[in-house]
């Protein structure tokens, strides 16, 4: 599975929460590197991924949070 298979909802909830975590990281070091963008894009990406895999395994039918 890629990120292109994820729900719509899915793609949505993971690009909100990786910009959050590039904006936390960025207030923390202020030295965010391209190399530490990435990893933390593929951290993001491969949780969803997971997460949507799980469920569907599953067969349940589960709602993500939105992101205040």
């Amino acid at each position: 599975m890629s990120f292109h298979d994820l729900s719509k909802e899915s793609k949505q909830i993971a690009r909100e929460t990786l910009a959050e975590m590039l904006k936390l990281e960025r207030a923390q070091a202020f030295n965010l590197s391209d190399g530490a963008s990435v990893e933390l894009a593929k951290f993001v990406k491969d949780a969803f991924i997971e997460l949507e895999t799980e469920i569907s395994c599953a067969g349940q039918s589960f709602q993500l949070p939105r992101m205040a």
